[in-house]
Order: C-alpha cells, then structure tokens, then sequence
C-alpha cells in the first residue's frame, strides 16, 4: 500500500493523485491516527479533541478523564492504552513542558508505541 501511494506522490504539490482527485496528509490527520492506534479512542473522539486544541495535541485534562478509570479487571489492551496516555501525561508535566501547562503535543506518543523500549531510553 505504501509504494502504491508513493508512485502516486505529486511533489510539485505535495499531494497524492488518485483516482478520485488528489489527497494531502496534514499534522491532524497524523494526530488523529496515532490517537486512534496508540490511545485506542474513536476517530471520532480523536478529531474533536485535536479540534478543540487547533493543533495536533491533546488536553491533559482529557488524558486524564478518559484514562483514569483502569481497574484489576480492565483488558490488556485498555491498560496498555492507560499507561501510554500515563506516560505521555508524565513525560509533558516534566520534559516537555510548554507555557500553556494545559496539553501536550500527540508526537510524543511516538516515543510509548513498544513499550518494551521504554527502559532503553536513558
């Protein structure tokens, strides 16, 4: 699927060229899927937070309304979801701070996607 997107890859527009017409990716759409496949919300879900920040973040206050609830009985992959929007909470409280205190860019996900790599970090 990559190469076939690759071939249709238009660089004097930076847009794909596709039957339909042509498609471009921005920073939201990004935001979105890594919200959706490393978080586990709705595209749906997604979309509104990252609209409600106009930017590729989340706020930390949704982090923490929609990822507190993990109990002894909550699936695997809905505490593995937890501890990622855990650490992404952290890692922005201490590392990556920004003037606004009040979300964190959706990038940093990037760094919790194996976390058995975590560890090798430092």
């Amino acid at each position: 699927m990559l190469s076939a997107f690759c071939e249709r890859w238009q660089r004097e527009t930076t847009t794909f060229h596709i039957p339909f017409g042509e498609m471009t990716i921005t920073l939201d759409d990004d935001a979105n899927a890594l919200l959706v496949e490393l978080l586990g919300t709705t595209e749906v879900e997604a979309s509104r937070e990252t609209e409600q920040c106009r930017s590729p973040s989340v706020r930390l206050l949704w982090l923490r309304d929609n990822f507190s609830t993990i109990t002894d009985v909550s699936s695997d992959d809905d505490i593995e979801f937890a501890t990622q929007a855990f650490l992404l909470h952290l890692v922005s409280c201490t590392l990556f701070v920004d003037k606004s205190a009040t979300s964190v860019g959706v990038v940093y996900l990037e760094l919790f996607r194996d976390l058995s790599m975590v560890g090798s970090y430092a």
